[in-house]
């Protein structure tokens, strides 16, 4: 089977509780390593870097399947409410492989920050959980043609630990990082966006 690469800008919202916006806050750069994984080392190797793997390989010349997260580094950009940015790229290197699989793992991401020309760093912390396909039916990515055509596509899906990950506060307002929708393509791309918004009370 031919190798299947998916790859998705990581999917993140700043979210705020309480009124609008006043500061001027700018994103200077983002980088990530997987903090956590299950099973563990040695089933999983990479821990503490941007890149983890895992498996078996089950073809010759194969590859172990793996995660990794590339940040941006952009120029300095203005954060705005309700306006699409990209914090980074997320990529799983679908490969065939015999067991051991990951189940979970967690992604700790570092997002620096000028807030009115002050500089801040921001630690969010993502739980990502992993359904290992044998590349054969039934699929669990709502069967879409492109995705599985060389069999399965695994199942991909995280969310921001809101425990684990910090805050910070702009005229009393709270604000942190967190995952928004990322839609399913058949080109095996999803297109990631984060989003300066609210968080709604209740």
């Amino acid at each position: 089977m031919n190798k299947k690469l998916l790859i998705a800008s990581a999917a993140v919202a700043l979210f705020a509780a309480g009124s609008a916006q006043a500061a001027v806050i700018q994103l200077t750069g983002v980088s990530g390593i997987w903090t956590a994984t299950n099973p563990v080392s040695p089933a999983v190797s990479g821990g503490g870097t941007n890149e983890i793997r895992w498996g078996t390989p089950a073809i010759f010349g194969g590859q172990q399947s793996g995660y990794r997260f590339d940040g941006s580094a952009p120029p300095a950009v203005n954060v705005n409410e309700n306006v699409d940015l990209n914090l980074g790229t997320f990529t799983h290197y679908n490969w065939p492989i015999f067991e051991p699989s990951l189940n979970t793992a967690q992604l700790t991401v570092e997002t620096n920050l000028t807030i009115d020309g002050m500089a801040e760093t921001i630690y969010s912390v993502f739980e990502f959980e992993h359904w290992e396909t044998p590349n054969a039916g039934p699929c669990p990515n709502n069967s879409i043609p492109g995705l599985n055509a060389n069999g399965c596509g695994d199942r991909v899906t995280f969310a921001l630990n809101v425990g684990a990950s910090d805050s910070f506060l702009i005229d009393g307002v709270n604000y942190f990082v967190a995952p928004a929708k990322t839609p399913f393509s058949d080109s095996q791309q999803f297109t990631g966006l984060c989003r300066f918004i609210r968080q709604r009370r209740g």
